[in-house]
């Protein structure tokens, strides 16, 4: 069975918004990156809500991403999914934020950019 994956753009306050639909596997991957490394975002929210599985390959697209975006990252995920536990056990929640909503990861990317509180 092939595997898609489809991702949506959205641009809100200066942060590229990156909706992800879909597994992000080792077939998925390639498209993965290739959707985060598109256009010239300055900041980016990933959003894994209706991604049912982040591989190990795609945990590495996002720690690449972030280190190229100079910790302009953050993750949103749901309170307990998959997600969550992933980057936790892998030890990088500190580095990639995650957060429950839009809202709550905007404001963290922009108030650490631009000293806002």
């Amino acid at each position: 069975m092939e595997q898609s994956l489809t991702v949506n753009y959205k641009i809100r306050n200066l942060v590229t918004i990156v909706r992800v639909h879909g597994e992000v596997d080792l077939a998925t991957t390639p498209a993965f990156r290739d959707a985060l490394d598109a256009g010239s975002a300055r900041s980016l929210i990933v959003d894994l809500t209706d991604c049912p599985y982040l591989g190990t390959s795609g945990l590495a697209v996002l720690i690449r991403a972030c280190n190229k975006l100079e910790g302009a990252l953050s993750v949103l995920a749901p309170e307990g999914s998959f997600h969550r536990k992933l980057l936790g056990i892998a030890g990088v929640d500190g580095m990639l934020p995650v957060f429950s909503s839009e809202d709550d990861a905007s404001h963290w990317l922009l108030g650490s950019q631009y000293g806002a509180s």
